[in-house]
């Protein structure tokens, strides 16, 4: 009955046509392939087509591990190698940021910065992937309905999407409206007449609006709207 940790972490490759669910995408690096052409040798490729080759990399990578196993350990603590990043893209790209400052230490002179602006190019590609399509357009209708004034149901939420886009909602339901605006925070209430109804405000919708890159169409907030019109006076246009 004693609570023991360990680690289980372990990378993986997934391959998939559609994209991954929302949580996995999170936790995941993409990358975009291409399908190989009619005359391309790639597919008929094999990993054991050159088992010595492969025994010997094994062997180098053991090698290195062992006399450089120390090192490795402290490279976990590294953050400095990595730029600004959220929770999520920093677990997934620190490793890699602090082998690569590790190997250009050896010789390998600029890889660091190669590799942290790939890992930002990544990241902002991957924004997309990470807010899926059907979610956006639920929030941003939900986000029309607070801008007017309106407490929508997630019934009503649903016939707006079905008529702006009746193809991507065929098969969609109330409750599932419900489950995906629940992911970000956004819970109906039931009113006086028993009939349940999203009460949001503009700040709960900006914080989404932040923390997944999206664009919902809100107004800004009446500071930064106060700047925005001094700059504008300053530059000579008109607000």
């Amino acid at each position: 009955f004693k609570t023991v940790a360990f680690d289980v972490f372990g990378p993986k490759a997934l391959a998939c046509i559609a994209g991954l669910p929302p949580a996995l995408a999170s936790r995941s690096i993409s990358i975009t392939m291409f399908r190989a052409g009619p005359d391309s040798a790639k597919p008929r490729r094999r990993i054991d087509a050159d088992p010595a080759g492969w025994q010997a990399l094994r062997d180098d990578l053991h090698a290195l591990a062992l006399s450089n196993g120390p090192v490795w350990l402290d490279l976990a603590r590294r953050v400095d190698v990595c730029p600004k990043m959220s929770g999520r893209d920093f677990e997934l790209w620190q490793p890699m940021l602090a082998l690569a400052d590790w190997i250009e230490e050896s010789g390998a002179a600029g890889l660091l910065r190669m590799m942290q602006a790939h890992a930002k190019a990544t990241i902002d590609a991957n924004t997309d992937d990470k807010t899926p399509e059907h979610d956006e357009v639920l929030l941003r209708i939900l986000a029309e309905n607070v801008l007017g004034g309106g407490r929508p149901s997630a019934k009503a939420i649903l016939a707006t999407a079905k008529e702006q886009e009746p193809e991507s909602f065929t098969k969609w339901t109330s409750q599932g409206v419900g489950r995906v605006l629940a992911r970000y925070g956004f819970h109906s209430k039931k009113g006086s007449h028993g009939q349940r109804a999203y009460l949001v405000d503009l700040d709960a919708l900006r914080r989404v609006e932040r923390s997944y890159g999206l664009d919902l169409n809100l107004p800004l907030p009446l500071n930064n709207a106060a700047n925005a019109t001094v700059q504008a006076g300053e530059r000579g246009e008109t607000p």
